[in-house]
């Protein structure tokens, strides 16, 4: 058995039948361009990499997440995926089925959230370069393009 230690969390909760998880979020976590971490940044993230267009390659490890398999397939919206924002810092996840490991693979980069705000901004530019990322982390990103296999991180303030 594995040990979590939050990072974005503060804690989680699972439901009694194990099919539903609830996340509450650090109230002064921040990205590296100031803005606030909240739990709509983790739904946007999870809606962009089960989403059918993804092209990350991790589509399945969103699976057991309620409708993601129909969505990656083309046959739901984006938006009826198992995850949702309740207020700024509480993110609530429905699972198809009760999964002994859930919580182990919210460690997987697939499950990190993403600058809502700024994936608006930049569309398709997003993640594609140091300059159109945001960082949440105890380092941040920079000199780094995705055609260059080298780059710089630096404490994130």
């Amino acid at each position: 058995m594995t040990s979590q230690v939050p990072s974005v969390a503060t804690s989680y909760h699972k439901s009694s039948d194990g099919k539903t998880y609830t996340f509450n979020l650090r109230h002064n976590a921040k990205w590296s361009n100031g803005d606030t971490v909240t739990a709509k940044d983790f739904v946007t993230a999870w809606r962009k990499g089960v989403s059918p267009k993804a092209m990350s390659g991790y589509n399945y490890i969103f699976s057991n997440i309620k409708n993601a398999d129909q969505i990656s397939q083309g046959k739901k919206a984006v938006s009826s995926l198992g995850v949702k924002a309740v207020g700024k810092y509480k993110l609530v996840v429905q699972l198809e089925n009760t999964e002994p490991t859930f919580i182990d693979k919210m460690v997987i980069p697939a499950f990190y959230p993403q600058n809502t705000r700024l994936v608006k901004k930049y569309g398709a530019k997003y993640g594609t370069a140091a300059k159109y990322t945001a960082f949440d982390g105890a380092f941040k990103v920079t000199k780094w393009t995705n055609t260059s296999e080298k780059w710089t991180a630096v404490k994130n303030p």
